[in-house]
């Protein structure tokens, strides 16, 4: 009785009307004198049974609104440790770790993900009925299914349900590895003529006459005028309108900050003056006095915030009156079209809009262009536009785009590149040097001692320069005489073998690291100060060092169209390449039938990448080419 009361006062505070007080009272005494009949202890009231048995025997008209209402109240006021809530059945585990990883990682909707979870749970209905195990499904169990559930459904419908399952796919074969093949890439539909439609605006003289029927008269009129500004002036959703808090708005700056988007994307946009002025006008004439910090709400009691469906009926009424079939939309894409004609970069409307832009916005002439203003060498250019391509290619991966605009965008033709390599003479100078250079004070030592170590992996196993430096302690295996190589390039993980020697060297490596390093609080196996790793800078300035003090050091030099690179690091990884290739030839091996041995050890993606070592064959015939082209460049 004492909730009822507080919560009938409280509902006095926030101006209800008397006949919405009277009904909801009434309910509650009902509710009463139910729980009072039942013998109901205090934590079973507020439940989701308790409420349909109450509903059941009493079915009173405002009973579910009412208890739901003062369950909330008490749940405001932490009498009560959750609102009632309608339970929903558990799916079985890889179904519910993809919906708790897709939320996390999506930022999806509550209204997505319950229909996710619905199409989930029929598919794992129709797996069970025909005794199909997860792990085993095939492109004809998701077919199947596909054309069982709900094909009454509108096209797009079906086009969302594609989506979930691909989404689901992906999760299981990508993240899970449960399925044994990507199937989300097959789930299609059949092929669809003149459906896509460009997004519809609004002309220059519609949006004159849109805002000249705005009006200032009254609450709800500076409200829709304030969410029109918002619309068309900064391109929002009517969903991250209804978000906008008092917080995310710095008057004195002139500007807002966005952080709840679609797509997880916040972004912070400067706020034009006349917008500025239209929202004070609102929060000062119009916002009701509140505890919520949002920037809209309702104007009647309970004054809570606007649901994104008010929001854009308030905007789409407003523009119906210039053109009736307008929806709350067309201002947004307005917005996005003024921008185009402005001269603004189609990489900036896309990054502020991040919507469902169709191919047609985005015309091949546009990336050639785009490719025309790049500067820098051609290789560069081509990363940058690999780096567009690849985002234009998640795009459509997260259904953004139906297609990349990039794809067939060809990247420019690059000078022929040879790499530095040095004989195994010189691989030994270096070591050599390194060593040498190594400081023999005992605040120095094993901290120059660990980039020797490092440099020796580089040239005795040929590693990448990442991948010393990323190995832990367990990773190396002294008895077996071979170390793990996890997750580098490509995501590819491989076991190699060290020499006989290298592993002399790591044996005493690791003593002299227990013994400066007792505390063992540092995992990785090249240690750097505290507990991080072993810095490349370190590598690179021992070795730069070793290299001109041997004399050995070239500048890069470009030659007509082909560039012969500078002694860096990774020529290690070059020579070593080079020099066991070698080494087969001169035993009367063939390096032809070893290529496949070496590109798995040195970690290739692809064979061919492995068989360019072929082109040199050692560091003197690379030498004597550069040495050629520099003579032919002189004659001519």
């Amino acid at each position: 009785a004492r909730a009822i009361e507080d919560y009938r006062q409280w509902m006095i505070s926030k101006d209800y009307s008397k006949s919405t007080l009277r009904l909801y009272v009434d309910a509650l005494r009902h509710f009463q004198r139910f729980i009072a009949t039942n013998e109901t202890s205090w934590n079973e009231i507020f439940t989701f049974s308790m409420l349909t048995r109450f509903q059941k025997a009493k079915n009173h008209s405002m009973g579910p609104n009412a208890v739901n209402g003062l369950a909330r109240y008490l749940y405001g006021r932490q009498l009560i440790p959750a609102p009632i809530r309608k339970p929903q059945p558990l799916l079985p585990m890889h179904y519910e770790d993809f919906l708790i990883y897709f939320q996390n990682t999506r930022g999806v909707q509550a209204s997505y993900l319950k229909e996710a979870r619905g199409v989930l749970s029929a598919l794992n209905d129709y797996l069970d009925l025909h005794t199909i195990n997860l792990s085993d499904i095939g492109i004809e169990d998701a077919d199947g299914f596909s054309a069982q559930y709900k094909p009454h459904l509108s096209v797009s419908a079906r086009h969302r349900i594609r989506s979930h399952l691909r989404n689901f796919f992906r999760y299981l074969y990508y993240e899970r590895r449960i399925i044994k093949r990507d199937i989300a890439s097959l789930i299609v539909g059949a092929t669809l003529f003149a459906q896509r439609k460009p997004p519809r605006f609004l002309r220059a003289h519609e949006i004159r006459q849109v805002f000249e029927g705005l009006s200032m008269d009254g609450a709800k009129a500076l409200r829709t005028a304030a969410m029109v500004h918002l619309s068309f002036l900064l391109g929002l959703r009517p969903k991250e309108i209804s978000l906008i808090r008092l917080d995310d708005i710095s008057f004195s700056n002139g500007t807002i900050e966005l952080p709840n988007r679609k797509s997880n994307n916040p972004i912070t946009l400067p706020l034009p003056e006349k917008t500025i002025k239209v929202i004070a006008a609102y929060v000062i004439g119009a916002r009701p006095a509140s505890e919520h910090r949002y920037l809209f709400l309702n104007l009647k009691a309970p004054y809570g915030p606007v649901t994104a469906t008010i929001t854009g009926r308030q905007i789409t009424t407003a523009i119906k009156r210039v053109n009736p079939g307008a929806t709350a939309y067309w201002l947004r894409h307005t917005y996005a079209q003024n921008l185009f004609e402005a001269g603004t970069g189609i990489f900036c409307v896309l990054l502020i809009n991040m919507s469902r832009i169709t191919r047609w916005t985005f015309p091949p002439s546009a990336f050639l262009a785009f490719r025309q203003g790049l500067t820098g060498a051609a290789g560069t250019r081509n990363q940058k536009i690999s780096a567009v391509r690849g985002f234009f290619n998640y795009l459509v991966r997260r259904e953004l785009l139906s297609a990349n605009p990039v794809k067939d965008i060809p990247a420019a033709p690059e000078n022929a590149y040879i790499p530095f390599v040095f004989s195994t003479k010189q691989t030994n100078a270096i070591l050599g040097a390194v060593k040498n250079a190594m400081r023999r004070d005992a605040r120095y030592f094993f901290d120059d001692l660990t980039v020797y170590t490092a440099i020796m992996l580089l040239a005795r196993c040929g590693l990448r320069i990442s991948e010393p430096i990323r190995l832990r302690i367990e990773h190396y295996h002294g008895k077996e005489g071979s170390i793990y190589i996890e997750k580098t390039k490509f995501h590819k993980d491989r076991l190699i073998p060290i020499p006989k020697t290298s592993i002399a060297h790591m044996e005493n490596y690791l003593s002299v690291r227990s013994s400066f390093m007792a505390n063992g609080q540092n995992r990785y196996l090249l240690p750097g100060p505290g507990e991080k790793r072993l810095s490349q800078k370190r590598i690179y300035a021992m070795f730069y060092q070793a290299v001109k003090a041997l004399g050995i050091y070239q500048p890069r030099r470009m030659i007509a169209n082909t560039v012969f690179g500078a002694p860096t690091p990774h020529s290690l990884r070059h020579s070593f390449a080079v020099n066991t290739l070698k080494s087969i030839r001169d035993n009367g091996g063939s390096a032809q039938k070893a290529l496949p041995v070496l590109s798995a050890f040195l970690g290739h993606r692809k064979y061919r990448y492995t068989a360019i070592y072929l082109k040199v064959a050692d560091a003197g015939h690379r030498q004597n080419l550069v040495d050629f082209a520099i003579n032919r460049q002189e004659e001519l």
